[in-house]
């Protein structure tokens, strides 16, 4: 009988592992040949910026930063090691230094040390708050209020291993939470591929794994694309539209990294359905308001129950 069970349990999980590979699958076929996207190449990255001491790229989407999947060629460490032989540091677990992340699926500012030194200095700023880092994205729903201060702590959601996922606090197998706070404003309201959406200015003011995924997520507005917090089913999209737009590091060096990437999220690729309707404010405007908001403000509180959601 235990031999049986056995073999009942080996075949569930074989078909449970099969079944998220063919919806792994599934999707890059959808958002190919339905989306447009396409496999991304190990040519498939911008310098933004370049000094003895730094370098930021502008991160394509769905490309990791670095992998120790030898089957997974193109990676940032990849096409940094082909752009810049030279800079390679064979000390170096993945031959740079990254100072910071930006998740699988977000593309847009991404700084990367050359030097010990460099990498300190860096480090000590995040460390000390005082890095600004701005993104943008687009939503599902309209937003009612233009201006929204999202504060809730973020923690691991245990999951069956298939997904990396965190949550809020309130999910009660919440895991190691710890204070997380966003805030954003409204670009612009209007919609995607004929749906109601919105565009957004986010400023990341606490720098926790997936937080402004899962803070959209919390108040009812996922941010389009997020095939992970939409539990496999936002699938028809080109890509995850988040963007990391604005990156400000004083390194204590001599040197201060202010880096404005372009907007991906405009009329200009065809793959991006987005249409807005109304515009509320500039990104500039938006960057100059939320800069001069204090973290203590309260700005407007926003509750998921009250969110006209999509």
């Amino acid at each position: 009988m235990s031999k049986v069970i056995t073999l009942i349990w080996v075949n569930m999980t074989f078909l449970s592992n099969l079944a998220v590979i063919l919806k792994g699958k599934l999707t890059m076929f959808v958002r190919c040949v339905i989306g447009g996207s396409r496999k991304p190449k190990l040519t498939d990255i911008a310098i933004l910026y370049k000094s003895d001491n730094f370098v930021v790229v502008n991160k394509a989407f769905d490309v990791l930063i670095n992998s120790d999947d030898a089957q997974v060629s193109v990676t940032v460490a990849n096409q940094l090691r082909q752009l810049y032989p030279h800079l390679v540091d064979p000390q170096v677990a993945f031959y740079f230094r990254f100072v910071h992340r930006l998740d699988y699926s977000t593309s847009g500012a991404l700084c990367i040390a050359l030097n010990k030194k460099s990498a300190a200095s860096a480090t000590r700023s995040f460390v000390g708050h005082r890095t600004r880092k701005f993104y943008l994205a687009l939503v599902h729903g309209y937003i009612e209020k233009d201006l929204i201060r999202i504060e809730k702590e973020v923690g691991s959601l245990p999951t069956d291993g298939s997904l990396y996922k965190m949550c809020t606090v309130e999910n009660p197998a919440c895991e190691k939470p710890r204070h997380a706070l966003t805030h954003m404003a409204v670009l612009g309201r209007g919609v995607y591929n004929a749906q109601p959406a919105s565009k957004v200015l986010l400023k990341l003011c606490t720098g926790r794994r997936h937080q402004l995924r899962v803070h959209c997520d919390h108040i009812g507005h996922r941010i389009i694309g997020d095939y992970t917090y939409s539990d496999r089913k936002d699938i028809f999209p080109f890509r995850m539209m988040l963007h990391s737009y604005y990156l400000y590091i004083p390194t204590g060096i001599g040197e201060t990294i202010d880096v404005t990437t372009s907007d991906p999220f405009t009329g200009e690729d065809s793959r991006c359905k987005w249409t807005c309707l109304e515009e509320v404010i500039s990104r500039e405007k938006a960057m100059d308001l939320l800069e001069a908001v204090h973290p203590s403000n309260k700005l407007t509180e926003i509750i998921p129950k009250a969110i006209n959601k999509q």
